[in-house]
């Protein structure tokens, strides 16, 4: 009798410990961010890349010369341009532009036209530049009205390569509503724009 209680608590042992092995936690680190001044710029240097958030695992999408990671719900469509949109489903406004361009051209011109002048002043704080995965980019923050008398106001943030890769210029646009904009950026838009990899 007491060796089948024996086995019985052996095997039961065993069972447990390959459901706790099964279920071991995923790595949920997020990148550091350390700021640096020097004179009158602002860098920011991303130093690791997070491909999860504390719900889903991020999917990777290979473009044109790139990869970047984006949340498995989102909605993705190329542009006409070589480039992708990724749009929240739950949030239509909220949205990743990767624009890839054989010329040089701000995002902020390409995604907001001529009446940017007109619709859409800086805001936010971030630093001028920020470094992702050994690249240096041109980064701004602006709040953008509405362009239509039905349409809602932006917060953007755009970041332009400050060289090309190649022949090729990459930038990255994303946006969402002003209410909205902080939190799709802690939920979705920094573990994307720390994902990107030019190929």
């Amino acid at each position: 009798m007491k060796k089948i209680f024996s086995l019985y608590m052996t095997c039961g042992l065993f069972a447990l410990t390959l459901l706790l092995a099964a279920c071991g936690g995923a790595d949920n680190t997020q990148a550091s961010t350390p700021t640096t001044t020097t004179g009158n710029q602002t860098t920011s240097t991303v130093t690791a890349s997070s491909t999860q958030n504390s719900n889903y695992a991020f999917l990777s999408y290979t473009g044109k010369g790139y990869t970047i990671n984006y949340p498995p719900m989102w909605a993705v469509k190329p542009d006409d341009s070589n480039g992708t949109t990724f749009t929240n489903p739950s949030d239509k406004s909220a949205v990743l532009h990767v624009i890839v361009n054989d010329h040089s051209e701000a995002a902020l011109q390409i995604e907001e036209g001529t009446s940017l002048k007109d619709r859409c002043k800086r805001s936010g704080n971030v630093p001028e530049t920020v470094t992702i995965n050994g690249v240096t980019w041109n980064q701004g923050e602006y709040r953008c009205s509405a362009a239509t008398a039905d349409g809602s106001d932006q917060e953007i943030r755009t970041l332009d390569m400050t060289k090309p890769v190649g022949n090729t210029y990459y930038s990255i646009a994303f946006y969402a509503t002003p209410q909205n904009f902080d939190a799709t950026v802690k939920h979705s838009f920094q573990t994307m724009t720390e994902s990107f990899k030019v190929k």
